[in-house]
């Protein structure tokens, strides 16, 4: 499959833009990437296994098409920069060396100014595809050029989020928007399930019980995890689907609607997000709305939630990713360091 193959038909779960939407897709392609228009015309012969490598992605690990679509543009960059740094017209994973690897990350950090965990990620990419070719054969074992690649080192920074008080005036905003009813569903779903913003947009009528008061959320690697809802939410969500257009034909099932009657995209969701932000009077650098399953797990921390809970209701692989939340209880050790017998 092309990646910026221009059909609008859905192939392998991938929505590609459909000709109205071609040319400001285009646009913005170029303005985030830096691309030229011979940068987009990249052939198949020069991505070995391309097909093959989706499937791997998709079947074995269980990735979700919009991920396996960005693993697919790395590669292609990585395969731009070989071929306009070392003039390798083809792609041939065994003439790539480890100095190759560490020129590419270079690139990055200097040319494209990507941060350390973006470079991480990219690296892990390459590594998936290594992976990927020595487990079907398709290149000898030994001639792996990411072995002894290291990682960058990534600066521990604590997560933004809300506070009680700001969260509340955020609610308080929706309230009071063009679209009161949804935007407050939205919310209160966000602040009470800790939910990412792609799970949000992948949610389905099907997925809320309104019997038992839970919500099935569809998380990372086709993992599902079921959310007990509180009397808040429950009410806010049946407020909003008293009022919910039906949908179009084939969209009809999405929970949350965009303004148009279509399902929300990630930059739509953020823009409302930060409007309300806006009307709320909340400044905060860095601020998105990532950050509201940040608050999430924050105020529930710091209201006596356990860690084990906390890594059930996020939907974590493992502990050390919750842990980073551990940072709210810094205000109630500088109260308990005010008792120390010694001063």
């Amino acid at each position: 499959m092309n990646d910026y193959n221009f059909s609008p038909k859905k192939k392998r779960g991938i929505i590609v833009p459909g000709r109205k939407r071609r040319s400001r897709w285009l646009r913005q392609l170029y303005v985030r990437e830096q691309l030229s228009i011979y940068d987009i015309q990249i052939k198949r012969e020069d991505f070995p296994w391309q097909e093959q490598y989706e499937r791997y992605l998709l079947q074995e690990r269980c990735l979700m098409p919009i991920t396996v679509k960005g693993h697919i543009h790395v590669l292609r960059q990585f395969f731009r920069f070989l071929r306009q740094q070392y003039s390798m017209q083809t792609f041939r994973a065994a003439e790539v060396t480890p100095d190759h690897i560490r020129r590419y990350l270079a690139y990055l950090k200097n040319e494209r100014q990507n941060s350390a965990s973006s470079r991480n990620s990219k690296l892990g990419i390459l590594k998936s595809y290594y992976i990927f070719l020595e487990y079907y054969e398709y290149q000898e074992e030994g001639q792996n050029p990411l072995l002894y690649i290291r990682r960058a080192r990534v600066p521990s920074r604590l997560p933004v989020y809300l506070t009680r008080e700001e969260a509340e005036k955020i609610l308080a905003a929706a309230a009071h928007s063009s679209h009161p009813q949804r935007d407050t569903a939205i919310l209160r779903v966000m602040l009470q399930t800790g939910l990412r913003a792609g799970e949000l947009l992948r949610l389905r009528l099907c997925d809320l019980d309104l019997t038992d008061k839970t919500l099935r959320i569809n998380g990372k690697g086709s993992k599902q995890r079921l959310v007990p809802l509180t009397k808040n939410t429950m009410l806010a969500l049946q407020d909003y689907l008293a009022v919910r257009h039906p949908g179009a034909e084939g969209e009809a099932q999405v929970l949350f609607l965009n303004d148009k009657n279509k399902p929300w995209e990630g930059p739509e969701l953020n823009k409302c997000f930060q409007e309300l932000c806006s009307v709320a009077d909340i400044q905060k650098t860095g601020l998105t709305v990532r950050n509201l399953r940040h608050t999430c797990l924050t105020l529930l921390l710091q209201n006596g939630a356990k860690l084990p809970a906390l890594k059930k209701l996020a939907g974590h692989s493992n502990l050390s990713s919750t842990q980073r939340y551990i940072h709210i209880t810094q205000n109630q050790l500088r109260e308990a360091i005010k008792k120390h017998p010694l001063g």
